[in-house]
């Protein structure tokens, strides 16, 4: 690994660690302006487009917020924020002893990447390792979110590293797959081992920009294959993608599609498990809670139980933490090697 700043030395001084997030919005006043800075990224509308990006950005903002900002309104808004706020927090207070400060930086909400290395430039950090909230790597989520901290940062003249993916790390493995049996075993105790089966899901993405050469969705798989091994169920579990949008074609099969296969093959009992996502937001509160539980029930599957995002898990914490640590060693490590 190399820094991003070119020209410079390999040892520059102490660390700061930059969490990376999407953002979302806190009101539904905010809907709008996040769906517009979200349209806005050619990362996520990557037709070229030239100087019609921005008008196009805004006339689909302008007509999807009053649909969105209903979604919002039916789950009580979007917990992202305040939970991811208590995620970096607690990986704060992790990384404490290490001398190694976090501070969280938001694509298309505040706190953005101008803020966060204002703020490790005042605490004399001069390496910044940027650690994306994403366990599984996508130009639609880390980045976006990377190229705004190394340009903030490079201004800055601080040198930035991208932490490694981490599908299989096992804090997050561990979690989902003891959910999972607790609530699989419940199922058995009420008679249903038999007609029960897991769905775990992710974000899915256009087939166009994972055939561009987008690692998320095999790493994905990588996530979902850990999850199968550590759980050890006796039932069915499959992988769906969820929360397509737009004409375009998605990668699949999409968790609605195997609701129905599940259902026609007379399970009545579904265990579902996000992957993607380590905070509650839209695509779970909703997508999964209310549309998916409703779909669900309209083919027969009578129980439907959703296992809970990591959150501030302590298990996944310590785990996250030691990846930061490991991938300081290794930067470092590669810094010294002749």
């Amino acid at each position: 690994m190399t820094p991003d700043t070119p020209g410079c030395p390999g040892d520059l001084g102490p660390w700061g660690v930059v969490a990376l997030a999407m953002g979302s919005p806190s009101t539904p006043q905010d809907v709008q302006p996040f769906l517009e800075a979200l349209f806005s990224d050619p990362a996520i509308l990557s037709v070229p487009l030239g100087p019609l990006r921005g008008p196009l950005a805004r006339l689909i903002a302008r007509r999807r917020a009053p649909h969105a900002a209903r979604r919002y309104g039916l789950v009580g808004g979007s917990p992202l924020l305040s939970q991811t706020r208590r995620q970096v927090s607690a990986l704060a207070s992790a990384l404490e002893p290490d001398s190694l400060p976090v501070t969280l930086a938001m694509t298309y909400t505040e706190p953005g990447a101008r803020e966060a290395v204002a703020h490790m430039r005042e605490l004399v950090a001069r390496r910044l390792l940027a650690l994306p909230l994403f366990p599984q790597r996508s130009s639609t989520t880390t980045g976006s979110g990377l190229a705004r901290l190394r340009q903030e940062a490079g201004c800055n003249r601080m040198a930035t590293f991208e932490a490694s993916p981490y599908p299989r790390l096992p804090g997050l493995v561990d979690h989902i797959s003891r959910a999972l049996q607790e609530q699989v075993h419940r199922l058995a105790e009420e008679g249903l081992a038999k007609r029960t089966a897991v769905l775990l899901t992710a974000h899915g993405l256009p087939e166009r920009v994972v055939a561009a050469g987008d690692p998320y969705v095999d790493q994905v798989r990588e996530t979902a294959d850990a999850v199968r091994d550590a759980a050890g169920l006796d039932c069915p579990v499959c992988l769906g993608f969820q929360s397509r949008i737009g004409p375009v074609r998605w990668v699949g099969p999409q968790v609605e599609e195997e609701v129905s296969r599940l259902a026609a093959e007379g399970k009545v009992a579904l265990v579902v498990a996000p992957l993607t996502f380590l905070c509650e937001h839209l695509e779970t509160r909703y997508d999964l809670d209310l549309e998916l539980r409703s779909t669900a029930w309209t083919h027969g599957i009578t129980h439907y139980h959703r296992v809970q995002t990591v959150g501030d898990s302590p298990l996944f914490i310590a785990s996250l933490a030691n990846h930061v640590r490991e991938q300081i060693r290794l930067i470092e490590g590669s810094a010294q090697a002749p």
